[in-house]
């Protein structure tokens, strides 16, 4: 039986999103596009591009189909999601429980330094600013040599043009960890050298975006902090370098002013077409994010 196709296709996972609902699926949603106006949604509605990840034929044999290696690239996504979805849980549920720390296996952050690089990587204002930096590649060199020696193949096959494969090939190299100097395995191996601490905030909560990672200094000083809030109420804090009294693993409970102005920040940091909707449970939070 013929798979069915994906054809809206999230750039920020649904499972990460409804940790962000009120109900279990519909949260209040800010659109920095419309005004900052906040409206109710659900989240399968948002954050997402039809066939985002796809590449169709041109000019090309009918038997091959519709799209380049039909839904490859979301098909890997997806199963990313399910085992990270089922760590982030873990993680939540000890948290809540009162653990003041938490201690993953090497499986576990590996795996959470994929997921957070192919977050990062997946958004399509970065992936199509990385496909605009490789544009006109196919014209040097080795690489014009061997699309000669393909689109050659393709016509005495009668498959029409190569160029769609190549298109295609651009698009899921980024994420393929296993090409040395792909952008995948470059950004993955800053992340997993990155140490991180939890943040568990119990008196205020956490918002989410269409670019879930708000990037800051720390303390003004050369520390870079990226916070990713998980769930309303927990957030992996990475660092580049650990700060002084810190330890991996950690939960710590940030004071509640010092959360709403990170949260005022990130709202405020980004432009729309890289973060153009923030995502929380409380339509009156959000409204006090962007009030001056």
């Amino acid at each position: 039986m013929k798979n069915q196709h994906t054809k809206r296709q999230h750039y920020v996972s649904e499972f990460l999103l409804r940790q962000f609902t009120y109900d279990g699926s519909d949260a209040y949603v800010l659109d920095k596009e419309q005004n900052n106006k906040i409206f109710n949604q659900n989240v399968h509605n948002i954050c997402y591009k039809k066939d985002l990840y796809e590449q169709k034929w041109d000019d090309s044999n009918e038997k091959l189909g519709t799209y380049v290696l039909d839904n490859q690239i979301e098909n890997s996504f997806a199963k990313l999601e399910v085992k990270v979805s089922v760590i982030f849980q873990g993680i939540i549920e000890v948290i809540r429980a009162g653990e003041c720390s938490i201690d993953l296996s090497n499986q576990e952050m590996e795996c959470i330094a994929e997921f957070v690089t192919t977050l990062y990587l997946r958004h399509p204002y970065v992936m199509n600013s990385i496909l605009e930096y490789y544009d006109g590649v196919e014209n040097e060199g080795e690489v014009k040599n061997l699309l000669d020696v393909i689109s050659y193949l393709f016509e005495k096959m009668e498959l029409g043009s190569a160029q769609s494969l190549f298109e295609y090939s651009k698009k899921a190299g980024i994420f393929n960890k296993d090409i040395e100097d792909s952008p995948c395995y470059v950004e993955l191996g800053k992340m997993k050298k990155m140490p991180f601490v939890f943040w568990y905030s119990k008196d205020i909560d956490f918002v989410t975006a269409s670019f879930p990672f708000y990037i800051s200094s720390f303390d003004g000083r050369n520390f870079q902090r990226i916070v990713f809030p998980i769930a309303y109420d927990v957030a992996i804090v990475f660092f580049d370098a650990m700060p002084y009294l810190l330890k991996q693993g950690m939960v710590l409970e940030p004071e509640k002013k010092n959360v709403e102005e990170d949260m005022k920040c990130f709202v405020r940091t980004y432009s729309e077409k890289l973060a153009r909707f923030y995502i929380a449970r409380d339509e009156a939070y959000l409204e006090r994010l962007i009030r001056k």
